[in-house]
């Protein structure tokens, strides 16, 4: 509701496990929060769970918004 990045898929956090056959292997997948936070604990347990092509967005929604605000 707060905003997200052009083109991305919301799914709540806690219930990405609940998802993770909806979550391409054929390419990379980026997750992200407001901050990098609760993104990198999921990043974490979908590598546990196998999903190799996870990365985080580490300076989360916020840090993405404020680099995008610095170069326009």
């Amino acid at each position: 509701e707060q905003g997200t990045v052009p083109g991305a898929v919301n799914i709540e956090w806690r219930a990405i496990f609940g998802e993770v056959d909806a979550i391409p292997t054929d390419q990379k997948v980026v997750l992200f929060c407001n901050t990098g936070v609760l993104s990198a604990q999921a990043a974490f347990g979908l590598r546990v769970a196998g999903l190799e092509n996870v990365v985080v967005l580490q300076s989360g929604y916020q840090g993405w918004l404020a680099q995008m605000d610095a170069s326009h």
